[in-house]
Order: structure tokens, then C-alpha cells, then sequence
């Protein structure tokens, strides 16, 4: 401990003048750059989309967090001073949320900015500690902070550019993180950062200090159904932290007496289908509430729009239209039109269409049949295409389709932008289909589609509109939908009034 102690005083050397007194601080942090809340909350949102894929971050932010790294290099002592002092706990929270922040976003981007950031907070590092052990209101980011650090310092194979600490400080930090797990088990609250905590300790072989707490995680998420938390676990590195999750999900999905495949393969879909890691909690919730509703009013719906339709993700759609696609399974008298959308959707998008369905249905209820699919690639695609031609296609071909995905100009992606081994639909797809012996679509269906630029000219839009014979609207820049409003013409076909966002026009293409 002697040579601990010693360590701590070279890192957090006591300064040798007056520190500023109370009120001058708060002059001087309301006169800094760190007053402004909008640098923090912005701070945090990219470490939020961190979570979700770089190519965020590659187009649209990197400048501007060079920006703000510029702005804050020159009043780093300003925000060390804050950290500090314990006078004012919301301007030390702040101050310890800015340093998480800023420590995090500058390991993306900014290698000027790190060494000095390093140094900084391992001069501090023994503070962060004492909030963290002590149980202060500012343990929340003191907490990230040490793990954060913790994780990077011990990690089998350290970048040149990670700060070297000590055994023994490293040690210190452990301990304290322990100690906080232990804290909070006893509370019996936990949150998704407590599992990353978590995940780090296991990772450097800590299960018997913290098996005592990760029994309290499992009566807390058994009990409370707190989606963050089990989904944090499911996506974690640890096989004991993901059974937790499993098991939670498994409790609540139990009573629909599903077999272990169904289960399993349900969690792989909302693992994927709901978007970012922040959004994907309230996805799995909105599809828990969902299912749970429309079996009280239709025992066995979830099972049977599983294997007729393959639908997962219950919470994009509107219940109404769910419980009357299960009531009209077998009403082939009326005509009727499709909407598929992707398994996967790395932005959660498709949680945010449900009142255009809806509109839809309220206009054309009774005269035409909606019935929504999801698909995970081409086959699925191709498979349920062909189901609904067998069911339906004696009396009725498709008389509209809704199809979601990503895009660009020449190809759609239904699911995950980022495996698209088969579930790009490319322009070279559709002249291949061209050739087929079977017909589809009526001859004045339209399809609309529901991906990024591809209305553009020549593009896949146009080309689907060619390969099928049908008309196609499609949004010729990056945008969703935002309003479909369908019309019945005097000779029965439809006609469709399509509005998207971000002032994307939509594209019309007719078939030659």
C-alpha cells in the first residue's frame, strides 16, 4: 500500500497555491464552454449512436466533434476544477458526465486531445474512486469513467495510445467497481451500464467476486421486466449474463407455451429488428405488450402469424390490423395488397409506420384485405410472394405492395445493412425476373417503396416498375414515409397519394 500511496501522490500531486474559492468557480464554469448543456447532451448522443454503427458517425458528426474537441482543449483545468470541488453537485455531475464524454468520443477522432485527457483523469482517478466507494449523487459517470479506463488499461493487447497504469492503481479501481456492484445488488437496482461493469469484470475472470451480485441482477430482472437491462445482457460477451437475459425472456414468453426454437429464434429477430442498441429495449417491450394484447382477443394469433406471415416484430403494426389479418386468413373473396418489411432494421424505422397502415386500412376497409409479412432476404421474400399466390392467386393477384428496406440507387436491402449476403435486391435480380412463367400483380397494381433513394433516374425504382409491368413510387432521396392515401378509381383499380420525409419527392415510374 506504501508504494500505492506513493503512486497516488505523483498522479494526484496536492497543488501548491490556493485553490479558487466556491463562488469564483461558478463564475468561472458559467462563463466556460462547459456551461452550455447542449455540448454534454450532444456528447452523449454520439456515444448513444456509437452504439449502433460507424457509419453514423463517418458521415455526419466526425467534423463537428473535431469542433468541439478544439473548443474544450484550451479549458481542461476549468472542467478539472469542477470535478473537484463538492460544493455544488449538479456542476461536478456535469463536469464528470463532460470528462466520460469527452474521453470517449476523443478514442474515436481526436489523438491531440487524448494524451492530455489521460493525464487528467489519472490525476484524478483516486476522486472518481471516492465517489464511486463513498455512494455520492455523481457515482453514475464516475463509474463509467473507471470502468472505462479499467477496461482499456487491462486489456490482453493495450493500444500505444492507452494511458499505462499501475498494477496496484488498477486494483484500487477494481475493487471499487466491486464495491459498487456489491452497492447496488443490495439496493436491488440495476441499469445497462452495471452490465457492461459487469462484463468487463468477467471478462478478466472475476466470477466468484461477483456471482453474489449477478444473482441479485437475476431476481431484479425476473421480477421487474426491465427490457434494457435483459437486452444489455443478451448482447453482452458473457455467457452468464446472456443466460440471465435468455432465462428473463423465456419467464415472460412461457406462458404462450412455445418450444425452445420458437423462443430463441424470437430473441434473434428483436435482436436485430429493433433498431439501435438504445431503441431495441423499447422495441422488445412495444412486441411483448403487443403479443400479450392480441392473445387475450385471439388465442394462438402469435404462433399462426409466425408461420403463415412470418411476423416477429408484433409492435410496428397496429392491433386492429393484426387480429383482422387473422380473422380473414381465409376470405379469398376480397381483393387485397401486401406489405412486407425487413426482419432486421438497424434504425428501428418500421416501429414508426404503424399510422400509415392504419390510414390505409380506415380507407379501403371492407372493399380490400391488408395482409403484412416480414421477410430476411431474397428466399424469404420470394417464399412468401409465392405463398400468398397459392392462397390467394385463383381469384386475386396482388393489387398493391408496401415495401420497406434500405436503399440506394441500385439495390434494396431487406434487413441488416450490414450482412447482406442474399438480402440485396439488385437491378440484375429484377431482369431475372422478367423471364418468370407466373404472373403476381394485377395490371394496374403499384407497388410502393419504402428506401432511401430509390426513386432516382435509371435506378432500382424504375427498373422494378419496368421488370414487373407495374407502376412504382419510391422517394428519390434519403427519407421515409410519411402519409400513403389510397383512392379507389371509377374502374377499381387504386391510386396512390404518397408523401415522404425530409421533402423527398416521391418518384413515379409506369411500366412502358
Amino acid at each position: 500500500m506504501e508504494k500505492l500511496d506513493q503512486e497516488a501522490k505523483i498522479i494526484n500531486p496536492v497543488s501548491t497555491g490556493r485553490e479558487p474559492e466556491f463562488d469564483q468557480q461558478k463564475i468561472e464554469w458559467g462563463q466556460s464552454i462547459f456551461s452550455d448543456e447542449k455540448i454534454s447532451d450532444y456528447l452523449a448522443d454520439i456515444i448513444e449512436r456509437m452504439r449502433e454503427y460507424d457509419e453514423y458517425l463517418e458521415k455526419n458528426v466526425l467534423k463537428e466533434l473535431n469542433r468541439i474537441h478544439e473548443g474544450v482543449a484550451e479549458h481542461l483545468d476549468i472542467l478539472e476544477t469542477a470535478m473537484r470541488q463538492s460544493e455544488s453537485e449538479e456542476i461536478r455531475e456535469r463536469a464528470l458526465k463532460i470528462l466520460f464524454c469527452l474521453a470517449r468520443t476523443a478514442f474515436l477522432t481526436d489523438i491531440n486531445l487524448r494524451p492530455r485527457l489521460n493525464e487528467l483523469i489519472l490525476r484524478n482517478i483516486d476522486i472518481a474512486i471516492a465517489i464511486v466507494e463513498n455512494n455520492t449523487p455523481q457515482r453514475n459517470y464516475a463509474k463509467l469513467i473507471l470502468a472505462f479506463y479499467y477496461d482499456i488499461s487491462t486489456k490482453d493487447e493495450p493500444r500505444e495510445d492507452v494511458p499505462k497504469v499501475s498494477g496496484e492503481f488498477s486494483e484500487k479501481t477494481r475493487l471499487a467497481l466491486h464495491k459498487y456492484l456489491e452497492t447496488i445488488s443490495k439496493e436491488g437496482v440495476f441499469n445497462r451500464d452495471d452490465i457492461m461493469i459487469f462484463d468487463i469484470l468477467l471478462s478478466r475472470g472475476d466470477l466468484s467476486e461477483v456471482k453474489e451480485s449477478i444473482y441479485s441482477l437475476m431476481r431484479y430482472v425476473y421480477d421487474v421486466h426491465d427490457y434494457e437491462v435483459i437486452l444489455a445482457c443478451l448482447n453482452s460477451k458473457s455467457d452468464w449474463l446472456v443466460e440471465v437475459g435468455r432465462i428473463a425472456i423465456i419467464r415472460v414468453l412461457q406462458q404462450y407455451n412455445f418450444s425452445e426454437d420458437t423462443i430463441n429464434k424470437m430473441i434473434d429477430e428483436w435482436l436485430f429488428g429493433g433498431g439501435s442498441e438504445f431503441y431495441i429495449p423499447i422495441a422488445v417491450e412495444k412486441n411483448i405488450k403487443m403479443m400479450k394484447s392480441i392473445e387475450e382477443k385471439r388465442p394462438g394469433i402469435v404462433q399462426f402469424l409466425m408461420s403463415k406471415f412470418n411476423i416477429y416484430n408484433f409492435g410496428r403494426y397496429p392491433e386492429e390490423l393484426l387480429i383482422r389479418q387473422y380473422d380473414e386468413y381465409e376470405n379469398d373473396e376480397l381483393p387485397y395488397g401486401i406489405v412486407i418489411f425487413p426482419e432486421d432494421d438497424h434504425n428501428a424505422a418500421f416501429f414508426e409506420n404503424g399510422d400509415v397502415l392504419e390510414e390505409i386500412e380506415n380507407e379501403l376497409k371492407d372493399k380490400y384485405a391488408m395482409r403484412i409479412m416480414e421477410a430476411g432476404n431474397k428466399k424469404d421474400l420470394l417464399r412468401l410472394l409465392i405463398r400468398m399466390r397459392l392462397k390467394y392467386g385463383q381469384k386475386h393477384k396482388i393489387s398493391y405492395a408496401i415495401v420497406g428496406g434500405h436503399g440506394n440507387k441500385k439495390e434494396l436491402t431487406i434487413g441488416n445493412v450490414h450482412d447482406t449476403e442474399g438480402r440485396e435486391v439488385l437491378i440484375e435480380d429484377l431482369t431475372r425476373y422478367q423471364k418468370r412463367k407466373y404472373k403476381l400483380f394485377e395490371d394496374n397494381a403499384t407497388i410502393i417503396l419504402i428506401a432511401c433513394n430509390t426513386g432516382e433516374p435509371g435506378g432500382i425504382g424504375s427498373q422494378l416498375s419496368k421488370a414487373m409491368g407495374i407502376n412504382v413510387i419510391a422517394p428519390s432521396g434519403i427519407s421515409g414515409v410519411k402519409s400513403i392515401k389510397p383512392k379507389i378509381k371509377s374502374n377499381g383499380s387504386l391510386e396512390f397519394d404518397v408523401k415522404y420525409t425530409n421533402r423527398s419527392k416521391g418518384a413515379k415510374f409506369k411500366p412502358e
